[in-house]
């Protein structure tokens, strides 16, 4: 979760890559004409070398995602969030209370109680990993002010890639959600029939590249499924498709 921030996206990647070889290039042609074939034989060499290096970041990368485990520091700063907002829960029903304003009490409580409710779901439906990846993202786009709706149909809190789908979710939410992005409502469900299906839609976010999907593919595809993406204006929707025999592989 915390060790995802270091990684280089694969943009960069590319970037840095073709940035290599055509410095390389550059410098080969201030040669004589009379080393053109070996000039172009090394420029070739190089090409072929910048793209075996490319491939190895992005395999060392993948694996550090297929490995994350929540850290002292996420589990801590999920406590903090949660002792935070009870506390601010209690001093609003406090006041109202106050001001003997029962129905906005009321009002209130209804609406903590499924805050409550989708950070029960995140943590009872999936594995452990899972979950606490999920109730980390819940918590912070609460924070940031985007809503976010849960619908959970199937529990797949036995299944038996936690570690990954928890990678793949992150990896997913952070394309979605930066500096630069704040979607107007992100909505996540699950369901279970001839496969798993889990969907993530966006609305208010604009068009994700297939770069910035190309590690999420590799991810779905290491866990035996599919990533599908169907990009309309002003919405996004992701759909991860897995065997329903991942359910039973815990």
């Amino acid at each position: 979760m915390g060790s995802y921030k270091g990684a280089i996206s694969p943009s960069k990647q590319l970037f840095i890559g073709a940035l290599l070889v055509v410095s390389c290039v550059f410098l080969l042609c201030l040669f004589h004409d009379g080393l053109l074939v070996s000039s172009v034989l090394t420029a070739c060499g190089l090409f072929l070398g910048g793209i075996i290096f490319g491939y190895y970041c992005a395999c060392r990368q993948l694996f550090s995602l297929c490995s994350l485990r929540p850290s002292s520091s996420d589990i801590i700063g999920i406590m903090q969030r949660q002792r935070h907002d009870f506390l601010n829960h209690l001093q609003v029903v406090s006041g109202l209370a106050q001001l003997k304003k029962i129905d906005r009490v009321m009002e209130y409580v209804a609406i903590a109680a499924q805050e409550l409710d989708c950070e029960r779901s995140v943590t009872k439906f999936f594995p452990a990993e899972t979950g606490l990846a999920l109730l980390n993202w819940v918590q912070r786009l609460r924070n940031q002010g985007i809503p976010c709706h849960i619908d959970f149909s199937a529990d797949l809190s036995q299944i038996g890639c936690g570690v990954r789908l928890a990678a793949l979710l992150t990896e997913l939410l952070a394309n979605v959600v930066d500096e630069k992005s704040k979607p107007k409502e992100i909505l996540l469900s699950s369901r279970k029939d001839d496969c798993i299906e889990l969907r993530l839609i966006i609305r208010g976010h604009c068009l994700l590249s297939s770069i910035s999907l190309m590690r999420s593919r590799e991810l779905a595809r290491r866990m035996g499924g599919i990533l599908l993406v169907d990009q309309l204006e002003g919405m996004v929707q992701i759909r991860l498709l897995l065997p329903s025999t991942a359910a039973s592989l815990a």
